[in-house]
C-alpha cells in the first residue's frame, strides 16, 4: 500500500503502511516538541486526509462487499458501520433503484430480479437504522 500524506512540515512516502505510520509519527512527534500548535495542525491535516480516504474506501467497498465485511474491516459491527455511513446507505438505495428502473426498461428479468433483491436488502437495513431506539 502506498501512503502519501502531505503535512505542512512533514512529507511521508513509504511503500508499506507500518513504515509510513512510523515515519509520520516520528515527524509529528518532532514537530510537537518544537511547536505544539504546529503539531496539532499537522495532526488535524492527517486526520482530515484519512477521513477522506476512509470515505473513498467505503464508497468502493459498498459496491463489492456486505456491510458486515465493511464493519469487520473497520473493527466494528455491521450495524455500527451502517449507522456511521447512513447517508452512503441511502445513496446506495437510490442507485439501486436507478439500476432497477434501467433493468425494467430493458426488460431484463435477471437484472430486474437481482436489483429487486438488492433493493429489498437495503430497504430492510435502512429501516433497521431508522427505527426509534427503545428507552
Amino acid at each position: 500500500m502506498f501512503l502519501d500524506i502531505p503535512i505542512p512540515r512533514c512529507y511521508v512516502i513509504a511503500m508499506d503502511m507500518s513504515t509510513s505510520l512510523d515515519a509520520l509519527t516520528d515527524c509529528i512527534t518532532g514537530t510537537i516538541t518544537e511547536d505544539p500548535l504546529q503539531g496539532l495542525r499537522d495532526i488535524a491535516a492527517a486526520q482530515q486526509r484519512l477521513i477522506e480516504l476512509e470515505s473513498l474506501a467505503v464508497d468502493a467497498a459498498i459496491l463489492q462487499h456486505s456491510w458486515a465485511d465493511i464493519g469487520a474491516a473497520m473493527g466494528t459491527s455491521r450495524q455500527a458501520a451502517q449507522q456511521r455511513f447512513k447517508d452512503k446507505l441511502k445513496a446506495q438505495l437510490i442507485a439501486t433503484t436507478k439500476v432497477y428502473k434501467v433493468a425494467k426498461s430493458k426488460r431484463d428479468p435477471q437484472a430486474i430480479a437481482a436489483a429487486r433483491e438488492h433493493q429489498a436488502q437495503l430497504v430492510q437495513e435502512f429501516r433497521k437504522l431508522s427505527k426509534p431506539k427503545k428507552k
